[in-house]
């Protein structure tokens, strides 16, 4: 069952330029020194790929993975270096999807589930055809009481009991959304999609909206349009952060049963880039938010935001993670890039 609520008007924001940027493969770190302020780290590379990463960085097992449209990647030490990982997969390689949840390694690729073990040594092939009409978007991946929950093509959601030997349709339509990041906190389970945030507190069987959705104006280059669209979320304590895509960041203090926008020091004049939101993940005491102009930070739950690209050109950032005390952020074409968490 799905239920929908009526929306508040939506904020409203007009901008103007847009920059274009050039990006160039690499990998990057950040590091302290006395002449940087608690939001300025500086990033610093580390590292040259032999490709061109255009997605995500998943960490597993201490290593982390990576995955192109022919192949999927892993680097044993830190992202310095990277080895193509596919003994058990399909000679030709299609690959759309990389994930680690419930201890496993998951890959989709030429519309199969592939699954690891070995931390990518070898690959087996699940043999079950749930997906074969409504590919999974692995962004969503989650594990949820031993159960392993994933978003699909359509608004569907599946939901494994076996570690993902097996799947069944839990929910066959989120209205007409798309599914792009699954999160648990709180006992719910909370999906950011292309029509706002939904919610579920029996593990994917039944959803619902917030009585105050996420809504906001989005700027065109000759209109401006109402949007919903929510790429990540996060919890922070008892709060709630729903990143979207062209109305900056939105913050829960109920639980996500109602959201608002706090975009201070990120409505810049001359682009709108910093309110297009892909990441928001906490750093110790900081909440970083991976945007279209590279990262932003925060110590005050968002009240007021702050540029923290130092060390490079203000990249677009795809996904960002922590492992071993390290920040990481994916950047669309540029690679991974890392910082130390300081506080």
């Amino acid at each position: 069952m799905l239920n929908r609520t009526s929306h508040k008007t939506p904020w409203r924001f007009i901008a103007t330029i847009t920059f274009c940027l050039a990006l160039s493969a690499g990998v990057w770190r950040t590091s302290s020194h006395a002449t940087q302020t608690p939001l300025e780290p500086r990033w610093e590379q580390v590292g040259q790929l032999k490709f061109v990463v255009l997605n995500k960085i998943t960490p597993h097992e201490g290593w982390l993975f990576t995955w192109t449209g022919t192949g999927v990647w892993r680097s044993y030490d830190n992202g310095t270096n990277w080895e193509e990982v596919f003994e058990g997969l399909p000679e030709k390689r299609a690959v759309t999807g990389l994930a680690s949840a419930g201890g496993r390694l998951f890959a989709y690729v030429s519309r199969f589930l592939y699954v690891s073990d070995t931390a990518g040594e070898f690959w087996e092939k699940v043999d079950d055809s749930s997906f074969a009409l409504v590919p999974p978007n692995l962004d969503t991946l989650v594990s949820q009481g031993g159960k392993l929950i994933v978003g699909a093509a359509r608004g569907s959601i599946f939901q494994s009991t076996d570690g993902g030997a097996s799947w069944k349709l839990l929910f066959r339509r989120l209205g007409e959304a798309s599914v792009n990041e699954l999160t648990v906190t709180g006992g719910k389970l909370m999906a950011a999609t292309s029509q706002g945030v939904f919610i579920s507190t029996d593990d994917g069987a039944n959803w619902r909206e917030p009585a105050v959705q996420v809504s906001y104006w989005l700027p065109g280059k000759e209109t401006i349009s109402a949007s919903e669209q929510v790429t990540t979320l996060a919890a922070v304590n008892t709060r709630m952060f729903a990143g979207t895509w062209g109305g900056g960041v939105f913050r829960s203090e109920d639980g996500g049963e109602s959201w608002e926008p706090v975009n201070e020091g990120l409505n810049w004049e001359e682009t709108f880039d910093p309110l297009y939101v892909k990441a928001v993940m906490p750093a110790g005491r900081r909440l970083l938010v991976g945007t279209r102009l590279g990262v932003f930070a925060t110590v005050n739950n968002g009240e007021q935001w702050r540029e923290s690209n130092n060390g490079f050109a203000r990249r677009p950032v795809e996904g960002m993670f922590e492992l071993n005390r390290k920040v990481y952020a994916t950047n669309i074409g540029a690679g991974p890039l890392r910082r130390a968490i300081t506080g």
